[in-house]
């Protein structure tokens, strides 16, 4: 998706299982100028947390992950990747 002038992935309050989860960020692995992230209220869990590093672009300015219980050691990871 494209939002004015960044490039933006948002599939927010979709409740993305494990299969869609993973094509998504299969496919995010592609797409290198991804500025901004919004995937709150998709239940991502623990593997969908963790799994998410595989695919963030270097520029990355924004990332949502509210309401996706991915738990305090995936945000660890998830922060130190910031």
């Amino acid at each position: 998706m494209h939002s004015g002038n960044r490039n933006t992935v948002e599939a927010k309050n979709n409740n993305l299982g494990s299969t869609y989860w993973e094509a998504l960020f299969q496919s995010m692995q592609h797409m290198k100028n991804t500025e901004i992230v919004d995937l709150r209220g998709n239940n991502l869990g623990y593997q969908g947390g963790s799994s998410i590093l595989k695919c963030l672009a270097p520029g990355l300015i924004y990332l949502n992950l509210s309401k996706n219980n991915i738990g305090s050691k995936a945000m660890t990871h998830l922060t130190s990747w910031f």
